[in-house]
């Protein structure tokens, strides 16, 4: 460990330098030098990039151990952006499952998902709401109700705040352009 004090004797030639070490049995070995500005300064650029070294060092390493997956029961959700149907939520309860080792986990993964396949289609969602957690249809026509409600109340309010309307363009200039981009893949690999 080394702690460093500087006297400036003259601030533009010279500089005394104190500096502090502990040995292994943790006793301070004090050591004093006269440094000309020219020394201080490739002392100092010296500390830095050894500083800088040590960075590029940590932020290279990353590294992953374990999984560990739980398992989340779902509930009427309140999302105003579903376009059909009732809105499905995960609830607060779960089920941990035992910890798997990464490779084991990867595996048994086949690859990405498309995300067509992580779309719930309307009836689907009343099928898990009302089979697997037993939610009746006044709950969830209530639910269907108050998502259709709050989607009107988000629409008033993109009509009246300009910076709305500025979002809503730019989402439609980027889904439009992301269509044309998937057209155009399409043709050339025909």
């Amino acid at each position: 460990m080394v702690a460093k004090n500087n006297y400036s004797s003259s601030p533009a030639t010279m500089s005394i330098v104190k500096t502090h070490k502990f040995n292994s049995n943790n006793n301070k070995i004090s050591t004093t030098a006269l440094l000309t500005a020219n020394e201080e300064k490739a002392r100092s650029l010296e500390f830095i990039n050894e500083t800088k070294t040590q960075e590029r060092k940590m932020k290279k390493r990353v590294s992953f151990g374990d999984i560990q997956m739980r398992h989340y029961s779902q509930t009427v959700g309140d999302h105003p952006c579903t376009p059909r149907g009732p809105p499905i939520s995960l609830d607060w309860q779960y089920k941990e499952n035992e910890t798997i080792p990464l490779d084991e986990y990867e595996s048994q993964v086949q690859g990405k998902r498309k995300r067509r396949s992580l779309i719930m289609s309307d009836s689907r969602r009343r099928q898990i709401l009302t089979q697997q957690y037993g939610y009746g249809l006044d709950d969830i026509n209530a639910a269907i109700v108050e998502r259709i409600k709050t989607a009107r109340q988000r629409e008033q309010s993109a009509k009246t705040t300009p910076v709305m309307k500025l979002e809503k363009t730019l989402k439609n200039v980027r889904l439009n352009s992301k269509k044309l981009l998937q057209v155009r893949i399409f043709a050339q690999s025909a």
